[in-house]
């Protein structure tokens, strides 16, 4: 469901109460409101209802604010296919090096593409960037925990293309199928969305397999793949516990 970020407190809590009890299983929302992050404190009261409510909030790219500035961005689809992914990066990141996630931290952050594809791909950059020691020159603090803690905690959706290669990725670097979810970014993409859902539940069962055809003995069970497919959306979404908290209230 979609809340009223711009109308916190209050009214959105409400609207909140009122998703879930609709039979929702959990909250949308941008990777910024009109150029606001979304770890801005004035959204601090949607995320700790979110987490109090243990139910996903989606993170879903948008285009950056003063695009037209920037033309040669602005041409061939680019903020499409790459900035949105970008984007994506900028909210997950904010979120850990402002203290977001410390402050807020059982919430449960669902990131589409992989979060952004660049988290689990640059990860070795962003360790060697952001080690202990220059944390407190570049974000003016140091972490109280690994910068792994934090970007593992995330949900990374495995819409990316259909892309063996990349969710691959995100497996070998955070080593965590119960953090990935199945994803086609449907109704978007080949026959409205429908390709997709054709085509990529064998992108995750090829995950077990080199491009050979032999069995990988570093890939993912078959167990991992089936919690990816089928099975960890019922420990993500607890709509159940939501609904327990709103009695209580």
């Amino acid at each position: 469901a979609k809340v009223p970020l711009k109308g916190l407190d209050e009214p959105c809590a409400r609207e909140m109460e009122r998703a879930i009890g609709m039979g929702q299983k959990g909250f949308s929302v941008s990777s910024h409101v009109d150029g606001k992050p979304l770890d801005s404190p004035e959204f601090h009261p949607f995320w700790a209802q979110a987490m109090a409510m243990d139910v996903p909030v989606w993170i879903h790219p948008r285009d950056p604010l003063g695009k037209k500035d920037r033309a040669y961005e602005d041409e061939f689809d680019l903020i499409h296919n790459f900035g949105w992914p970008f984007e994506t990066v900028l909210a997950l990141a904010r979120m850990v090096f402002s203290g977001f996630m410390d402050r807020f931290p059982s919430v449960k952050v669902v990131s589409h593409h992989l979060g952004g594809g660049m988290i689990p791909f640059f990860f070795g950059r962003s360790s060697e960037t952001y080690a202990p020691e220059k944390q407190q020159r570049l974000i003016g603090k140091t972490l109280p925990r690994p910068l792994y803690d934090y970007f593992s905690s995330f949900y990374y959706d495995t819409a990316v293309g259909g892309s063996v290669p990349a969710i691959r990725c995100c497996y070998e670097v955070f080593g965590k199928a119960d953090r990935m979810i199945f994803a086609t970014d449907a109704p978007y993409g080949p026959k409205h969305g429908e390709g997709r859902l054709e085509t990529y539940p064998e992108v995750i069962r090829a995950l077990g397999y080199e491009p050979g055809g032999a069995d990988e003995p570093g890939g993912l069970t078959d167990d991992e793949r089936q919690r990816i497919l089928e099975d960890l959306d019922k420990g993500l979404i607890s709509a159940e516990k939501a609904m327990l908290l709103l009695q209580e209230s």
